[in-house]
């Protein structure tokens, strides 16, 4: 029986085997998404910008680590995730005087970018170490749905602060 390293030193192993861009890479997005713990005052299409961003980037991960199974379960995911924000009660979103959404700070963004990053992370190791697994059945479909229902809570979240926002004039006839 072959004798399997101790946890610890498997886990430095993939650490210190890491390319240093992608520490570079976490410690951008966790800059972005500790900007979200503050309350901001957004362009409505600046509130879009993060979400696409990352639904192109959730899509592009998952299909080009899991091909095909990722084309039908990826938009699954985003569909489960809209139902699931849909069923949170709408925040109450006001506009400043220039028409800007008040939009409250959360860690929401934070965790569900740093969620993001370790899917990633960890599928990339897995295809190294083990890359049989991730041709196994319900592998990547599972994988792809999670991408997909992660990268659908960002965009559900700005769904549902715009749709929950007063319309632009509102802002208007407050400043008046």
């Amino acid at each position: 029986m072959p004798h399997q390293p101790p946890l610890g030193i498997v886990v430095s192993q993939i650490v210190a085997g890491t390319p240093h861009w992608v520490w570079a890479v976490l410690v951008a997005i966790t800059a972005i998404g500790l900007r979200h713990l503050q309350r901001r005052h957004l362009p409505r299409a600046q509130l879009l910008i993060m979400p696409i961003a990352f639904a192109v980037f959730s899509l592009w991960s998952a299909t080009q680590a899991l091909g095909a199974a990722a084309l039908w379960a990826w938009p699954v995911g985003v569909a489960l995730a809209f139902g699931l924000i849909a069923l949170l009660p709408s925040p109450a979103i006001a506009l400043d005087a220039d028409a800007r959404l008040i939009v409250p700070g959360s860690p929401w963004p934070l965790l569900l970018i740093w969620t993001i990053f370790g899917l990633r992370y960890a599928l990339a190791v897995t295809q190294v170490m083990n890359p049989a697994l991730t041709h196994q059945a319900g592998f990547a479909p599972t994988v792809a749905l999670l991408y997909g229902l992660l990268s659908g809570l960002f965009a559900a979240r700005a769904w549902r602060v715009l749709r929950s926002a007063p319309p632009t004039g509102a802002a208007q006839a407050v400043a008046a």
